[in-house]
């Protein structure tokens, strides 16, 4: 499912629903045409407003509030027994089909969500697994678009305790070639977030990166847990890394198991 999560499900929305999903990640979007905050305007409709979304687990839930002025497009977010993924865009954009914008947001473009319903984590190392694997062949043809993995580098690389954040330069993408994406443990649950510009966006690299950061953080989850296990301290986020595509290096997700189940 690591592959889904990271590549086939964003695939789907940059072509077909454009699930800007390109970059993205799980959702079964099987829809096709482009996401309601890109469709033309056929009528004016009330704004809507920004809402809180609650995704309940077996073990808790983890609530995802979306970005100011983003709203849920309702018409390309997607649940299914595995995982539930939404898109955000523009409040104004998904209200009047494209026609007006909400003010007072902090970029544009969009920004995507998915939380994996199923426990991916056993330990706090897990995610230094995900960081060696993204950065691995295999890792990188899942970040990919098309599933080519010379069309895909890392042109930025950042690590907490328990997140990574990557932004990528992903030559086959139909929509930006530019792509900034956060893996986090929540919960032992694999959150994924995608943040995509529109081309004419003013924010540089550096604050899109921390764009990134901070709206990661805002994803909250609340659990139930045993009063024996031991709380991690958090780790401040290390300076970034700049990489280059590796032709060699193990998969050590195959080692601790975390690759064969994210793959279900």
């Amino acid at each position: 499912m690591f592959e889904q999560t990271l590549a086939h499900k964003p695939r789907c929305f940059f072509v077909g629903t454009g699930l800007l999903c390109g970059m993205l990640v799980l959702s079964a979007c099987g829809n096709t045409g482009l996401p309601s905050a890109f469709k033309p305007n056929t009528a004016t409709k009330h704004i809507l407003t920004p809402q809180t979304e609650t995704v309940i687990l077996d073990s808790g839930s983890i609530t995802i509030s979306p970005p100011p002025g983003f709203c849920k497009d309702t018409t390309s977010s997607k649940t299914t027994e595995e995982s539930t993924f939404f898109i955000f865009a523009n409040c104004g954009n998904i209200s009047t089909e494209g026609k007006y914008s909400t003010d007072g947001t902090l970029f544009s473009g969009l920004v995507t969500t998915s939380v994996a319903k199923t426990a991916s984590f056993e330990t706090e190392n897990d995610i230094n697994s995900i960081s060696e694997f993204l950065s691995s062949p295999e890792g990188l043809k899942t970040l990919s678009t098309s599933g080519d993995a010379n069309a895909v580098s890392i042109l930025d690389k950042r690590q907490s305790s328990d997140a990574v954040f990557l932004q990528i330069k992903d030559q086959n993408s139909p929509v930006s070639q530019n792509v900034w994406k956060s893996f986090l443990n929540k919960n032992n649950h694999l959150v994924t977030v995608t943040m995509l510009k529109d081309k004419d966006d003013r924010l540089t690299d550096e604050q899109a990166m921390q764009f990134l950061q901070s709206y990661s953080e805002t994803i909250s989850n609340t659990n139930t847990v045993l009063a024996s296990q031991t709380a991690i301290a958090p780790q401040p986020i290390s300076p970034h890394i700049s990489t280059e595509n590796a032709a060699g290096g193990q998969n050590k997700l195959k080692k601790v198991g975390l690759l064969r189940r994210l793959l279900l």
